[in-house]
């Protein structure tokens, strides 16, 4: 260095070593625009990853409710985009759920449309091995789960009013999840969500 500014020797290597700097950036800085671009363009349009929120409560849902499965899981919210259909047609739902604590069973979730009496609707229903397609035995407790579900209305369906109605089991031992109150005390093995009105 005189008086200075750098020799033309010195500014050579400096600028040779800020290059090599840019180039071992450039590969962790690639990969993390990779993996945002997975995020954006695969995982969240699939509704794989899950959502954080106030510890059970769903912004984006358009029903908020609090619906408590055995202390384990909440069903936090849903969306339905229809109170009335005809037969043929298709009926989307989302569901948000949350854990309550660490769980080590994987429960599956159903979707139902059940008569007045409470009876299903043949036909009628929606089942996943995994709510969300995510198991439930590795849902961490401070996010929700998006959960899409797709019901089609049989064709033979009579028209009259139905209920929409969602719940948790386990498969290969045939029990429910029971829904509880606040003293834990169980009042049905399934929740209502809507009535819908078939014309």
């Amino acid at each position: 260095w005189f008086w200075g500014h750098p020799s033309p020797i010195a500014a050579t290597n400096w600028l040779q070593s800020a290059h090599e700097d840019r180039r071992t950036l450039a590969v962790p800085l690639g990969a993390v625009s990779l993996l945002f671009i997975l995020y954006i363009a695969v995982l969240e349009p699939g509704g794989w990853l899950h959502r954080y929120s106030a510890p059970y409560t769903v912004e984006a849902a358009q029903q908020k409710v609090l619906v408590d499965f055995g202390g384990q899981i909440a069903l936090v919210g849903y969306d339905v985009d229809q109170s009335a259909a005809a037969v043929g047609d298709t009926l989307e739902l989302t569901l948000y759920w949350q854990s309550q604590q660490e769980i080590d069973i994987r429960y599956q979730v159903f979707v139902h449309l059940l008569r007045a009496d409470g009876s299903l609707v043949s036909g009628a229903q929606s089942d996943k091995l995994n709510p969300g397609d995510y198991p439930t035995s590795r849902w961490p407790i401070d996010q929700y789960v998006r959960d899409v579900h797709r019901l089609t209305i049989p064709a033979d369906t009579p028209p009259g009013e139905y209920w929409l109605s969602t719940g948790l089991w386990v498969q290969n031992e045939g029990w429910r999840l029971p829904v509880v109150n606040t003293d834990g005390e169980q009042i049905n093995d399934h929740y209502r969500l809507q009535m819908i009105r078939v014309e």
